[in-house]
């Protein structure tokens, strides 16, 4: 689950893995396991295809 603000917090927790965006608030970093790049640099796709890439998610 990705997340950049406050109110993601909850939702982060309760995720099996939380990834926080760059730029998202300091609260979101406490509680991630990982972080990504920003939404303006296409953070999600980014990450997610990195992961593709080391075969460490299947489609």
């Amino acid at each position: 689950t990705f997340g950049n603000g406050f109110n993601d917090v909850e939702m982060l927790k309760w995720a099996g893995t939380g990834v926080a965006m760059a730029g998202g608030e300091s609260v979101v970093f406490e509680v991630c396991d990982d972080l990504a790049k920003s939404p303006n640099e296409d953070g999600v796709a980014v990450y997610l295809e990195d992961l593709l890439s080391k075969n460490q998610i299947g489609l």
